[in-house]
């Protein structure tokens, strides 16, 4: 078994997310034949390239237009030199992390175009909230179309605490979080 995990963040990006992706694959590691870590490059100090037992991390170029928000850099040669470095490892299943980012859509896209299982981990118990109103209501349309996207075509969602799964069910209509 070969994963590709497509997570926001990462070490050394600081962030309980962060700490839960690591554990997770350090525990998972000695199960699987390998896998690959395709993370955004935050801190822009962290190597490109990690490699750790059989656990390899790309890190690939992006940038925050909302605070802790990346993003790709699609723009970027250097970008898709390492989308095609990370696919180039043959990932017999696709892994996601929390549904409103970016990255869980990549993941998405490469489920299905090379119709691998996909499975995404949730770490979310409710909408994202922010410091003005209107920024809170862009948010939960945001949930409501992108969250809701991501959540429904899982192959399989596994939820990080009761509170997630409630809200899992809530947000994309599944009991089987």
């Amino acid at each position: 078994m070969r994963l590709l995990i497509f997570t926001p963040f990462y070490p050394p990006h600081i962030g309980g997310l962060e700490t839960h992706a690591l554990e997770f694959n350090q525990h998972l590691a000695p199960l699987v034949d390998h896998i690959t870590v395709f993370t955004p490059r935050l801190p822009t100090s962290a190597p490109v390239h990690e490699t750790n037992n059989n656990i390899t991390i790309i890190r690939f170029p992006a940038f925050e237009p909302v605070h802790n928000y990346p993003l790709p850099k699609f723009w970027s040669v250097d970008f898709w030199r390492l989308w095609h470095e990370a696919l180039s490892g043959q990932p017999t299943y696709v892994l996601s992390r929390t549904r409103f980012f970016f990255t869980s859509l990549m993941a998405w896209r490469v489920a299905r175009k090379y119709a691998l299982p996909w499975l995404h981990v949730e770490h979310g118990s409710d909408f994202a909230h922010f410091h003005s109103p209107l920024k809170s209501l862009i948010g939960k349309l945001y949930d409501w179309t992108c969250g809701r996207f991501v959540l429904r075509r899982a192959d399989i969602l596994v939820a990080n605490s009761a509170a997630s799964a409630m809200f899992v069910s809530k947000l994309s209509g599944r009991n089987d979080c």
